[in-house]
């Protein structure tokens, strides 16, 4: 009886060990994954428009693109390219240029045919994330429009 106990002990034991090791491995691979990703993003962006990385807009919009799912990604590709999908070479092949917008308009805006996003000044990441998605709602299908 008590043998019984501590096989059944031992594999409890060892499957909960096995269970977090591959927790742990799982969580370590998506944040190196994230890492990747996190730094093809800020290459593309960086070196495509006159922001840097200490600009609050270019910060908030890397944020606001690693929190998007899988379909407003695409949205996002859609409004400044008119193309929901990246090119043949991914991120760098893009030439995503970012500019910043006319003082008054609150509304992102883009020009699909010249890859261009022009991007308004906002006062906190909220309303930027705000604008943006409300511009990427209401574009959809419709290119180039001011």
């Amino acid at each position: 009886m008590y043998f019984y106990l501590l096989v059944q002990f031992l594999l409890l034991t060892l499957f909960t060990f096995t269970f977090t090791i591959l927790q742990f491995l799982r969580d370590f691979f998506f944040f190196i994954f994230s890492l990747v990703v996190l730094y093809n993003l800020k290459l593309l962006l960086l070196h495509s428009s006159i922001y840097n990385s200490m600009t609050t807009s270019y910060r908030w919009l890397i944020e606001i693109l690693l929190e998007f799912d899988q379909d407003s990604r695409r949205a996002f590709l859609e409004f400044c390219t008119s193309c929901g999908r990246l090119p043949t070479g991914g991120l760098q092949a893009l030439n995503l240029k970012i500019l910043p917008e006319q003082p008054g308009r609150m509304l992102p805006r883009s020009r699909a045919c010249a890859n261009t996003l022009f991007l308004p000044d906002y006062p906190n990441k909220n309303e930027f994330e705000r604008y943006l998605k409300l511009a990427l709602h209401d574009s959809h299908g419709q290119f180039e429009q001011e």
